[in-house]
């Protein structure tokens, strides 16, 4: 919260890098801490990951080590192919993305739950087949790592999830059922490598598709919904194989992965397009000539627009998207509407809560809502541009008293 906190107050979340790009990550933090402690602030953000990474690297692997020696695989050659890995995983979370590693992380903790109990009640094995298909889980997921830039270039997104569900689906049903080792394992390698696919998939597709002013409450929600889903998840189903046994939950979660996929065929995912969402904005706030302040509101907005009537049908279905494009980037209470005197005259109208908000409003534009609002221009009759209004709405219920400070509410 505080490291937010210091992004939004400095402002580096909307600061860019010699390219053009928002900064992200790590680069953003830095540029956050300069803003308030100079050159040097660059510095201690670098020295406190470095420790932060440290630390937390020897703590996990002291817990993994652990693990090995109460399962009775603390062996050297155990260890050493213990230690090898944790190198590795340093390695490849070093040159993956943020969201990458998460979402690696996120996929490993709820399928892990299951596993001990298939190595115990299915295939009636102790710690070192619970090890074989912990690291036949660990093989599938670096497989979806290494091919799923590949896997999305060659099939459609709705195809490649749709697959990865029923193909997930197919290994619980396999892990629920089957008694052979072999069989297992490929099992575990399957769900491995669908679950990494899928959560990939999912986060990369949720910040291509977000504008990027809403990039990190976007990342922020969906994450939300990935930590509750999994404990939510680890809660049902643990509750369901302590009541009625290991494969009836892992059928159950199976069957859910299988309508998941069927939901696809009404809720269809567009294909990643991140075309139009960077910002673009020229707008410049006109000065008021009434008293007011940034927080004085709320701020009715009007615009007027003179529409032929070949061009109704065309005007309604580009102004649905402004609507959308609106109430995303914070309008509230947005309506169109005509006259009806003057059948070619039109009424847009929507309200934000103060001044400040109704010109955030317009710095949140992006390039596919300027797109938009060229077409609504082109659609619109008249030498000049629409007509806009920004109006301060007044509370006539209020006493003199009241409306003399109003502009401080």
């Amino acid at each position: 919260t505080a490291t937010a906190v210091m992004i939004i107050v400095s402002g580096a979340h909307q600061m860019v890098d010699a390219d053009g790009n928002l900064l992200e990550g790590i680069v953003m933090t830095q540029k956050a801490a300069e803003y308030f402690l100079g050159p040097f602030g660059s510095y201690f953000i670098a020295f406190a990951v470095l420790l932060f990474a440290f630390t937390t690297i020897v703590a996990c692997y002291g817990y993994a080590e652990s693990g090995m020696v109460y399962l009775k695989l603390g062996s050297n050659k155990a260890l050493a192919f213990l230690r090898v890995g944790v190198m590795a995983i340093v390695v490849w979370g070093a040159v993956q993305t943020v969201a990458v590693v998460f979402n690696a992380a996120d996929a490993a903790i709820a399928v892990m739950a299951m596993l001990p109990l298939v190595a115990r009640d299915v295939l009636q094995g102790g710690p070192q087949v619970y090890g074989f298909l912990l690291g036949a889980f660990g093989i599938g997921a670096v497989a979806a790592a290494v091919l799923s830039q590949t896997l999305r270039r060659l099939i459609p997104v709705e195809r490649y999830l749709a697959g990865a569900f029923v193909t997930y689906a197919v290994g619980m049903v396999v892990l629920g059922l089957s008694p052979s080792i072999i069989l297992s394992l490929i099992a575990a390698c399957m769900t491995g490598m669908c679950w990494i696919l899928v959560q990939v998939t999912f986060g990369s597709t949720n910040q291509v598709s977000s504008p990027r002013w809403v990039i990190s409450r976007s990342i922020g929600i969906y994450q939300t919904f990935v930590f509750g889903g999994n404990a939510l998840g680890s809660l049902i189903w643990g509750m369901i194989a302590g009541g009625y046994g290991t494969p009836a939950a892992l059928f159950s979660a199976a069957a859910l992965m299988v309508a998941g996929a069927g939901i696809g065929l009404f809720l269809r995912i567009k294909e990643p397009d991140g075309f139009g969402l960077d910002p673009q904005s020229d707008w410049k706030p006109p000065q008021p000539k009434v008293d007011m302040v940034m927080k004085s509101g709320p701020i009715l907005t009007t615009i007027t627009y003179r529409i032929r009537e070949d061009d109704v049908p065309e005007f309604l279905s580009v102004m649905r998207e402004k609507r959308r494009n609106h109430i995303r980037d914070g309008a509230a209470r947005w309506t169109l509407s005509r006259d009806i005197q003057d059948a070619e005259l039109w009424f847009e109208r929507f309200k934000v809560a103060t001044w400040a908000d109704a010109q955030r409003l317009h710095s949140r534009r992006t390039v596919a809502g300027g797109l938009v609002i060229e077409a609504v221009r082109k659609l619109h009759q008249g030498p000049n541009l629409p007509e806009v209004h920004y109006e301060l709405v007044r509370n006539t219920a209020h006493t003199p008293h009241d409306r003399t400070h109003e502009h401080h509410h």
